[in-house]
């Protein structure tokens, strides 16, 4: 696409999350950033297109929650992260601080929305989508079948 200086377009992308391939929940973020221009375009005077670096004007993330499904009654605990390389993290809560954690995951086993910041109160990503953590007590049949084992000592 050519796009003349000093002129901007939206481009906009429609997605659906399915269950395939195992995924079960989470954030899930789309990532894009220019790679080259045109001479004739000109040049960006703050970003240099191509370089990873996620806080320039010429990258941007879209992110979307899916939310995870645990059963509380069963004790089920979920991991969540956030993208490893910084110095610093806090995880947060329904918007509440959780004293103590400021790993780069976090094991959680109650429901709510979780989010995370680094460094000076910062979100790891352009648009940061919490992660949400919803109940579910259904028990699929190939998981919750009853199972009895008994052991005997023989002679």
């Amino acid at each position: 696409m050519t796009l003349a200086a000093g002129h901007t377009d939206t481009l906009t992308m429609t997605v659906k999350i399915n269950n395939i391939g195992g995924f079960i929940g989470g954030t899930i973020c789309n990532e894009a950033e220019i790679v080259a221009m045109s001479k004739k375009s000109g040049i960006d005077p703050d970003s240099k297109p191509y370089n990873g670096v996620k806080t320039e004007d010429d990258y941007d993330i879209a992110c979307v929650s899916v939310p995870l499904k645990i059963c509380t009654e069963r004790k089920d605990t979920v991991i969540i992260s956030a993208p490893v390389g910084y110095a610093q993290y806090q995880w947060f809560k329904n918007g509440v601080k959780i004293v103590g954690a400021t790993a780069q995951t976090l094991e959680v086993g109650a429901i709510g929305s979780y989010s995370v910041e680094v460094g000076n109160g910062q979100c790891p990503t352009k648009n940061c989508c919490p992660a949400i953590v919803e109940e579910e007590c259904i028990c699929p049949p190939d998981i919750c079948v009853p199972f009895t084992t008994k052991k005997v000592k023989k002679k």
